[in-house]
């Protein structure tokens, strides 16, 4: 069993977070938990959830323009990518408070 939460804005932007069931935990409580977590990036005005944040920022670095997203919080994840596309030289990945910018370098 999975336990998914979404929120869709007033524009179209579509937040998702799930998890597992964990028997050793009520349902209950991992709903609130999931539920906290959309409410707090939701609450934001993050654009992407922390969960895809990595995974776009490799489409940005492709790209044949800059682009940024607004993100509630850098996960070790996206910093790992981050770092391996700027060490790569593909792009440049700049990380400003809530704002991952990215220039490609083509």
């Amino acid at each position: 069993m999975v336990i998914n939460v979404w929120a869709v804005s007033d524009n179209g932007t579509i937040l998702h977070y799930s998890s597992p069931a964990d028997y050793n935990i009520a349902p209950e409580r991992l709903v609130e938990s999931l539920s906290k977590e959309l409410v707090e990036t939701v609450n934001s005005g993050a654009c992407v959830d922390n969960y895809l944040q990595d995974q776009l920022l490799v489409f940005m670095a492709m790209a044949s323009s800059p682009s940024a997203m607004k993100i509630h919080k850098l996960t070790l994840h996206s910093e790992a990518v981050i770092n391996l596309i700027n060490q790569s030289e593909l792009a440049r990945v700049e990380v400003d408070g809530s704002i991952i910018r990215v220039y490609p370098n083509n």
